[in-house]
């Protein structure tokens, strides 16, 4: 489970009750939960959003990836791939 999966759906049962104190499901710190409100990426988050789409356009949909300097659509991948699957997909990029 992906830490924005784990912090989505753990948030708020782990205001309620922790598995260990401290830490969120699969024992992610709890320090992460403050990151769901903050605002100090935001525009960086805006800013390499625009970046890759004035490179590849308004006509895709999502996932646009940046890396290195290079913008694709995609991948879109079903089923989505797991474990050494997904970090060999991965690294394919």
């Amino acid at each position: 489970m992906g830490v924005a999966t784990v912090c989505g759906r753990g948030i708020e049962s782990s205001k309620r009750r922790l598995e260990r104190p401290g830490t969120l499901p699969a024992g992610l710190p709890l320090s992460l939960a403050a990151a769901a409100t903050s605002t100090e990426f935001d525009q960086l988050i805006k800013t390499s959003h625009h970046e890759a789409f004035d490179e590849v356009g308004l006509d895709v949909g999502t996932p646009v990836l940046r890396i290195a300097g290079t913008t694709l659509f995609g991948p879109v991948v079903t089923p989505a791939p797991r474990g050494e699957a997904a970090g060999q997909l991965w690294d394919g990029l």
